[in-house]
């Protein structure tokens, strides 16, 4: 079983993609997940500007606010949205205002800095081998994720086979197409 600690931005419409294929070899036993955050705001922002809110993330929370936004295209600013994919996940839905406070921010991005500065990371989905301490990778970025075992299975033997083998180190080509989720049409 691997051991994957899986990096996020919540309003990643391919990371949300990854997900749901490593959800998907976690319910075969395959994976063991842990989950990390990245902030692509962070990342890709101009120095100084101001970071935004950052929400703290789990598996279940994560899949219901992906669906709601990927899948049903709601605002991932939207404070009820956020309420009501915590009170989905089982967790309370007070914990949506947790996000502002400056202690839960600073560990937010005390998280993402420590992965850029320990990877290189640049980007979600980011995925870190043996819990996060092995190799890691960005991708594998997903059009959707495959819909059956063989096929899900074989791609993570896959990439996992490529991440450690010690002279890999990219491998990429171009985008031709978008996932077929409801943030992705809003925004096109």
């Amino acid at each position: 079983m691997e051991h994957i600690r899986f990096h996020f931005d919540p309003v990643c419409p391919w990371c949300y993609q990854t997900s749901r294929w490593l959800g998907h070899l976690a319910a075969l036993g395959r994976v063991q997940l842990s989950w990390g955050l990245f902030s692509l705001q962070v990342a890709h922002g101009e120095p100084g500007q101001e970071h935004g809110r950052l929400h703290p993330g789990v598996a279940a929370f994560y899949e219901q606010l992906g669906r709601r936004i990927h899948e049903q295209g709601a605002s991932p600013k939207d404070g009820e949205v956020i309420a009501a994919a915590l009170e989905a996940a089982g967790l309370a839905r007070e914990l949506a205002g947790d996000a502002d406070r400056d202690d839960v921010v600073e560990r937010l991005l005390a998280e993402h800095r420590r992965l850029v500065e320990d990877t290189c990371s640049f980007g979600v989905p980011t995925i870190a081998l043996d819990g996060g301490g092995g190799p890691t990778y960005f991708g594998p970025v997903l059009i959707a994720p495959p819909e059956d075992d063989a096929t899900a299975t074989a791609l993570l033997d896959h990439i996992t086979g490529l991440a450690r083998h010690e002279g890999f180190v990219e491998l990429k080509r171009e985008r031709d197409r978008a996932p077929d989720l409801a943030s992705v049409r809003h925004t096109s």
